[in-house]
Parts: C-alpha cells; sequence; structure tokens
C-alpha cells in the first residue's frame, strides 16, 4: 500500500494487531492505540483509526477477546497487556512520538489497573527484567489517555448487558438464559475467586498513568453508569490527576457517540495533539507535531482484514 507500512502480530491470547504506519520514513509521529470493546471487529477500530490517521499519526488496534474480560482473575488482562507493550516497544517508531491510549468500553478500559500497575513498579512478579525495559519503554512514551463509554463499574446486570450486546442476541427467552449464565458466573467468580469488578473499579479510580487524560461518554448509555463514572473523574481530579477534558453527550447509545457526533467528536481527539501529544514532545524535546487547519479523511485506505 503506497504511503502507508501495514502489518500484522499476534497477542499472548493469539489475537491479530494491526500497526500502520503512515509514513514509513518517518520516525517521530505520533501513535495511537486503539483498544476495541467486546466484539469489534478490525472494522469497527478503523473508524476511530481514521480520526487519528487524518492527523498523520501512526494507528495500533486490537481488542480483549472474552477469554480476557471475562478469566476468573485479572493476571489474564496483565498478560495480555504486556503482550500488547512487547508489540510496541518492538518497533520504535510507534513510541519515539508519544502515545495515546484510546480505549473503548470496558473491554478496551479492561487493562487500565494494569497499565498503571506496571508503569508503578507494582507487577514486579509478572514483569521479569527483559519486560522492564518494554514497560519503561511505554511509559516514557504515553502521552495522554482516553477514555470511550468507559469505565463502568460492571455490576451483574451490566455485565450481562454488555453480553448480550457482544453476541447480537435478540431481546426474548435466549437473552434471558445468557443474563442467568452471567449472573451465575459472576455469583461463582465473587463468592469462590475474587470480586473483579471492585478490583477493577478500585483500579480505575486509583491508578496512575502518568499522563493527561479525557473521558467520552453519554447519559444515554444503558452499558455506563454515568453517575458512577462522573464521581470517578471528581475523585480523580480530588486526588490531584490531570483530568483535561470530560465531553458528555444526552442522546447516543454504547460505544456509538462518534457516529452520532463525528464532528465534535473529532474536535475533541484532534485537541488532544496539543494538550496530551505536544505537551510530552516538549518535555521531551521533539520537534511539535502540526495538524492541518481543517480535520479531513484519512487518505489511506484500510486492506481488506
Amino acid at each position: 500500500m503506497e504511503g502507508v507500512e501495514e502489518y500484522k502480530k499476534k497477542t499472548n491470547t493469539g489475537d491479530t494487531v494491526i500497526i500502520r504506519i503512515l509514513n514509513p520514513s518517518s520516525t517521530s509521529a505520533p501513535t495511537v492505540v486503539v483498544l476495541g470493546w467486546l466484539g469489534a471487529s478490525i472494522k469497527h477500530l478503523a473508524k476511530y483509526a481514521a480520526v487519528y490517521e487524518s492527523m498523520s499519526y501512526n494507528t495500533v488496534c486490537l481488542s480483549c477477546p472474552p477469554s480476557v474480560v471475562f478469566a476468573m482473575r485479572p493476571i489474564a488482562s496483565a498478560k495480555f497487556l504486556l503482550s500488547a507493550l512487547r508489540i510496541l516497544a518492538a518497533d520504535d517508531r510507534l513510541t519515539a512520538g508519544g502515545l495515546v491510549f484510546h480505549k473503548l468500553s470496558n473491554a478496551g478500559a479492561t487493562v487500565s489497573p494494569h497499565l498503571s500497575d506496571f508503569f508503578a513498579g507494582a507487577s514486579s512478579d509478572l514483569v521479569k527484567p527483559d519486560d522492564q525495559v518494554v514497560v519503561n519503554k511505554c511509559k516514557q512514551a504515553i502521552a495522554a489517555v482516553v477514555f470511550d463509554s468507559a469505565p463502568a463499574y460492571m455490576h451483574t446486570e451490566l455485565g450481562a448487558g454488555a453480553l448480550i450486546q457482544a453476541l447480537r442476541v435478540p431481546p426474548g427467552v435466549l437473552s434471558n438464559i445468557v443474563a442467568a449464565l452471567y449472573a451465575l458466573y459472576a455469583w461463582f467468580q465473587r463468592i469462590f475467586v475474587m470480586d473483579v469488578p471492585v478490583f477493577f473499579w478500585q483500579g480505575v479510580t486509583n491508578a496512575r498513568y502518568l499522563c493527561p487524560e479525557q473521558y467520552i461518554y453519554s447519559a444515554a448509555d444503558r452499558l455506563l453508569d454515568s453517575v458512577s463514572l462522573e464521581a470517578l473523574i471528581e475523585r480523580r481530579r480530588g486526588d490531584g490527576v490531570d483530568v483535561r477534558g470530560v465531553f458528555r453527550v444526552e442522546d447516543s447509545d454504547h460505544v456509538l457517540i462518534l457516529r452520532k457526533h463525528p464532528e465534535k467528536y473529532t474536535e475533541i481527539i484532534r485537541a488532544l495533539n496539543e494538550w496530551g501529544v505536544n505537551a510530552w514532545r516538549r518535555r521531551n524535546r521533539v520537534k511539535e507535531w502540526t495538524l492541518s487547519q481543517e480535520p479531513s479523511r484519512s487518505k489511506h485506505s484500510w486492506a481488506k482484514l
């Protein structure tokens, strides 16, 4: 593909990661990592990647599989994140210009507590010396974190709803069966293993990503408790975290804000180039990344994946 280098890697779970270097000769372009929702395809994630590609960012797209999202213990998501960081660190072009994590839904945000723990050096049992080099490289590069339709405290009802949506189960008897099975799974996990929703919520409440944050969400999202999210945002601000932006809409379903409000969404993302990426580049003495005056469609079509 002329002007774009596109290649694939695999996570520890065997899931595909799509990496696109928009200008292979450039060694300092910013990079976004788009972490998708449960059941998201590369085609879905390409729409978000295209917003960043219109800013000439490199893009990395992947999604946490069900085996990670619904694992009995959070060690599965920690290992998944570490495998993704290895992919990022293996290509210097992905970390040289500043790194943005764009997390969609709770599945995309699943790795958030571990990202903070890795950066804080709190996972020495998992991060061995060779991997510490990987973590340090990504830690040095991180410039911004964006949450879209996340994070959510995963009550049983919300978790069942997310699974039903991911499986595209129509309302009726079958969806009730799926909800009942999820409730049984959640009960067993909480009583006999550990309360993973509490672990996750405490993790995202106390996380330190070492960079500014942006939250994008909808009050109409049936898979997100907006009241709890707003309380979390205020708690983080009170703790001195740099929550740079909050974009709330009233009329969008789960992970559909880009589709419903494309111009405003693009404006929000373009703004992070200054407060996130260029702030990082100034600190690290890298030439600032200049955007065109007006957002445009990515000129680089995606291959059939």
